[in-house]
């Protein structure tokens, strides 16, 4: 028999003859790890979560203007606006994040945002690496007179 473990380590006989069963013992004060070595080759594959989003936004919207979702495993987020006519007042966009998955606390981020006035022209903020939070959430001060426009998170 052809095997990378230790002598001791291989069921030898797995049916008692006197019994006519098969054998069992009872595991207890038993200790078990497993050991990757790429040497002999095991490998592990790695999976990175993305977010991807996209609201479009007028001036009914206030306060929370993107709910809180889901960013564990996240390690890199951003925000994008695309201003989808011409927008009229002040706007401010500030990523929150929240490291509980229900608490209502939330922390705002150096991710802040301002759609641009003229239809058409895409912002981009300044990413965060090395996110640690379980949820976010996009907030503003408060709404713009008149406009739309799209805004987009991504992070991986």
């Amino acid at each position: 028999m052809s095997s990378k473990l230790d002598l001791g380590q291989i069921l030898k006989g797995a049916y008692d003859e006197t019994s006519q069963s098969l054998k069992t013992v009872p595991g207890s004060a038993t200790s078990f790890s497993i050991e990757l070595d790429a040497t002999d080759g095991d490998s592990v594959s790695a999976y990175r979560r993305q977010v991807a989003s996209k609201t479009s936004l007028t001036n009914a919207n206030t306060g929370t203007i993107v709910a809180a979702f889901d960013v564990s495993g996240i390690n890199i987020i951003n925000m994008h606006s695309n201003s989808t006519s011409t927008i009229v007042g002040p706007q401010l966009l500030t990523l929150q994040f929240s490291p509980h998955i229900s608490d209502n606390i939330w922390i705002n981020t150096t991710i802040t945002l301002t759609p641009s006035l003229v239809s058409g022209t895409v912002i981009s903020g300044t990413q965060i690496a090395n996110l640690n939070a379980v949820r976010c959430r996009v907030i503003t001060a408060a709404a713009i007179t008149s406009g739309t426009y799209d805004l987009y998170i991504v992070g991986n």
